[in-house]
């Protein structure tokens, strides 16, 4: 099996972007359900991002970053609202119910974005792709069983 062949370090790297994803799930969480203003917690995070962000991506791709803004720039703010959008409305949900339960909802979202990367882009969904959704779903129910 291809898999096998990869580096070890790989799943290390998923190890930890899946603990960094609980990790904000508990602080995002954890913050708007002490100070329960939405609002004011997403416009202070996408401030801090927005003042740090544009000034890494520039020195990292110089005018070839600017060139590609040119020419794709509603593309991205479509893609920015979106993000902002489903982010922020994650976030008021947490505010009206349990953030496990939410928490599992949100990784539902890989399954539906695997079975339409089968359906619609023709992807393999293979072994491989069936145990990931296996420990997905094992996932989601440990999260829902949870008290």
């Amino acid at each position: 099996m291809r898999w096998r062949r990869q580096s070890p370090d790989q799943l290390g790297f998923a190890l930890l972007a899946g603990a960094c994803l609980a990790a904000g799930t508990v602080i995002d969480g954890t913050a708007v359900k002490r100070y329960g203003e939405v609002f004011t917690y997403i416009v202070w995070l996408q401030a801090m991002s927005h003042v740090f962000m544009p000034g890494y991506a520039f020195s990292r791709r110089g005018t070839a970053l600017l060139t590609l803004l040119r020419t794709e720039w509603k593309r991205a703010w479509i893609g920015s609202i979106n993000r902002v959008g489903s982010y922020g409305l994650m976030l008021w949900a947490m505010t009206l119910a349990p953030v496990a339960k939410l928490a599992a909802l949100r990784e539902s979202s890989v399954i539906f974005a695997a079975l339409l990367g089968h359906f619609l882009l023709r992807e393999p969904f293979d072994r491989r792709r069936l145990a990931a959704t296996a420990l997905v779903l094992a996932g989601i129910l440990t999260l829902q069983l949870a008290r």
